[in-house]
């Protein structure tokens, strides 16, 4: 009977973690795009990181 506890127990713990890990990439996705706005706008909307083309010239 203990050895069937051990085995729950350890299904519990490991199903734990999995939604815990689930749980904290779900909550960095929600955070990630206010929080990239957020900094686009510190930054100045107006200013893109890369030059802009014409899409003539090759990209590197």
């Amino acid at each position: 009977m203990t050895v069937v506890l051990q085995a729950v127990g350890l299904l519990v713990a490991v199903l734990s973690g999995v939604v815990a890990v689930a749980a904290l990439v779900l909550a960095v996705r929600l955070l990630a795009w206010p929080l990239r706005v957020l900094a686009s706008l510190a930054l100045g909307v107006g200013h893109p990181r890369r030059p802009s083309t014409n899409g003539n010239e090759p990209t590197r």
